[in-house]
């Protein structure tokens, strides 16, 4: 059976894993559109990009902007998106799971979408800084599924990308482990439907953090 003492470093995604942004990055990224005059994606559109790097993303909901007017349009996605950060609960049960993790010796690291500047925000806001000893954004790394991140957190970390759990909530988070040759754990609560994340053959699908501490027999 599975449990925490078959891996050496365990890696979370941010956006939909540990806080809950999925319904603020989609309404925000419409919004944009909208004001730019632009189609408005739906939101499966825009919730298949979560995990991309804003660029990507970008591209991927809105393809008719203009490199030229990227932007006015992140500007824009800013202006909307910050207001309701500030109101944004991490998941049920993430913070003290994380913190259990930590105080037991585990180390743990991210791997996300989001850029520098967004982390060091949002870990800050929630007081949960001290507890990763690697934080990979797309700033510095191939977006995802490339592994890039995974070899970045390796690289610091000393550990092989084999001896990783990778903890996300999107097919991006699964293939990125696969790519990387790490193991894999779902979280069904945030962007992608169970059914496509149980394709990506990971080890769990676990609907909480309690279930996610109960897989790892914490």
């Amino acid at each position: 059976m599975v449990s925490y003492k078959d891996f050496d470093f365990f890696v979370f995604d941010w956006d939909g894993t540990i806080l809950d942004t999925i319904s603020s990055i989609i309404c925000s990224y419409q919004y944009a559109c909208k004001e730019m005059g632009f189609p408005v994606p739906d939101d499966d559109v825009v919730r298949s990009t979560i995990g991309l790097s804003t660029e990507k993303c970008l591209r991927i909901c809105c393809p008719d902007c203009p490199p030229e007017r990227f932007s006015e349009y992140f500007a824009l996605y800013t202006s909307h998106y910050l207001p309701r950060e500030a109101n944004l609960q991490l998941i049920d049960g993430m913070e003290t799971l994380l913190r259990d993790m930590h105080t037991a010796g585990l180390r743990l690291g991210i791997a996300t979408g989001k850029s520098n500047e967004g982390m060091k925000r949002v870990l800050t806001k929630y007081g949960l800084e001290g507890l990763f000893e690697s934080v990979q954004t797309a700033d510095d790394n191939f977006s995802k599924p490339n592994p890039s991140m995974l070899y970045s957190i390796s690289d610091d970390s000393g550990v092989e990308c084999s001896k990783m759990l990778v903890i996300g909530d999107s097919c991006l988070d699964l293939q990125m482990a696969q790519n990387a040759g790490a193991s894999s754990v779902a979280m069904t609560y945030g962007a992608t439907k169970k059914e496509d994340l149980q394709k990506m053959n990971p080890l769990s699908l676990c609907g909480s953090a309690e279930e996610l501490r109960k897989f790892l027999r914490l």
